[in-house]
């Protein structure tokens, strides 16, 4: 127990040290590991999102593309980009007849670098506006085509030059439905 409480006292100091030599300038930049005109490219899986009676088929296989797009006379940190996600799932009716399925979601991004003065890490905010469609072999009712409207967070954490991860989460505002998705992130 008091190696626990040790680490964790240890960790809130050294988080502590990192908060106070944050510059506030840093808002207004671009993360170390990126700049103006670069292109980034994330392409993941996301976790599942299923109703009751559904089945998986296909997870959330999600790619992102976004240019940095520096705006303003203090050139800050925007970028603008688009994604496309496809994903299946399959349901069985009241005669027990499997049908699948599938959903494609396609949107613009604006989102905002924020830089907190790491090494190879890069977190931003991003909004997402688009459409949704749904492709099935059944007959069942709803919404064939739907806004897709929503808010994520997210970071890319970059090994080498132009590879790293990346992990996003957020909140979509079609049927409120959470997505979060990881992966592997690209920049050129």
């Amino acid at each position: 127990m008091k190696k626990i409480l040790l680490i964790f006292v240890l960790a809130a100091v050294v988080s502590s040290a990192n908060l106070f030599s944050w510059d506030p300038s840093y808002l207004a930049t671009y993360p170390q590991c990126t700049k103006g005109g670069d292109w980034q490219l994330n392409f993941g899986i996301g976790f599942p999102y299923a109703e009751e009676h559904f089945r998986v088929l296909v997870p959330p296989i999600r790619f992102t593309f976004d240019k940095n797009t520096p705006l303003g006379d203090k050139k800050l940190p925007f970028f603008f980009g688009g994604l496309v996600t496809y994903s299946a799932n399959t349901w069985k009716d009241h005669n027990s007849k499997r049908h699948m399925i599938s959903y494609i979601n396609t949107a613009v991004r604006i989102g905002y670098h924020f830089n907190w003065d790491v090494d190879r890490l890069d977190t931003y905010v991003v909004s997402k506006f688009g459409a949704g469609f749904r492709i099935d072999n059944s007959s069942l009712g709803g919404d064939k085509v739907w806004p897709v409207v929503g808010t994520n967070i997210g970071a890319r954490w970059y090994v080498s030059e132009k590879f790293g991860f990346w992990a996003e989460g957020g909140l979509g505002f079609h049927n409120l439905t959470p997505n979060a998705n990881i992966g592997f992130a690209f920049k050129l």
